[in-house]
């Protein structure tokens, strides 16, 4: 699973935990027919730098996934959603 995969990569911030903030952030990524990862967004800021920060470096490390099956998507690929929250 796509959301698994980057939650396995993604190293929360645990020190802006004590903050007491409830923190997420919705990283949008593009994955084309091949399955590579064309592009990767955040569609959505937490509003922390620290916490978007960590959520794009855990997607950088992430450049390929299973291609996609027939009928999923368009030619130019897939778009999908993944939310990261940090857990309190």
């Amino acid at each position: 699973m796509l959301h698994d995969r980057f939650h396995a990569r993604w190293a929360q911030p645990v020190d802006l935990l004590q903050s007491g903030e409830e923190l997420s952030a919705i990283l949008e990524i593009t994955i084309d027919r091949s399955g590579n990862i064309a592009s990767a967004i955040l569609a959505k800021s937490s509003g922390n730098l620290a916490m978007d920060d960590s959520v794009m470096t855990a997607a950088r490390q992430i450049q390929k996934v299973d291609p996609l099956p027939s009928g999923l998507g368009n030619a130019s690929g897939y778009k999908v959603k993944i939310e990261f929250k940090l857990n309190q």
